[in-house]
């Protein structure tokens, strides 16, 4: 299983409203949207989503992502 491919996929499947909130945050917190870190890798992507959003909704995020098909792809 390629990991950023199903990260990449699961991101474009999430409800548009969350997966703005998730685009707007990372972008103001890290000047480049969500969509580029899951080619860096699932661990960066996690981290990326706990510094824009807070512990809490980047664990709801991820919790979607792994629903959505990107199981055993976000360390934990």
């Amino acid at each position: 299983m390629d990991c950023r491919r199903e990260l990449a996929r699961a991101y474009g499947l999430l409800d548009l409203r969350l997966r703005a909130l998730v685009h707007h945050s990372v972008a103001a917190a890290f000047g480049r949207p969500f969509d580029y870190f899951p080619v860096e890798g699932p661990r960066r992507a996690r981290e990326v989503l706990e510094g824009a959003l807070g512990r809490r909704l980047a664990a709801l995020v991820m919790r979607e992502l792994e629903a959505l098909g990107a199981r055993g792809c976000l360390p934990v």
